[in-house]
């Protein structure tokens, strides 16, 4: 899991960092936070999807639990 972190870009990172940090948060008050538009956050997101391997935010939340991503 570790190089598939690795893998992730900067923003991408912080993306995901944010939404898992806070499971009730929208999807646009991420991008806010991020100053991005949520078009942009959902390039993310699928993005990370694919570099980890998940399918859905539920798969997300777990994989950020057990790498200790907060």
């Amino acid at each position: 899991d570790k190089q598939k972190i690795a893998s992730l870009t900067r923003r991408e990172l912080q993306a995901l960092t944010m939404l898992t940090s806070d499971p009730g948060s929208t999807s646009k008050k991420v991008a806010e936070k991020l100053y991005i538009s949520e078009n942009t956050l959902r390039n993310h997101v699928t993005s990370i999807y694919s570099k980890l391997g998940l399918a859905n935010r539920v798969d997300l939340y777990a994989f950020a639990q057990r790498n200790g991503i907060k």
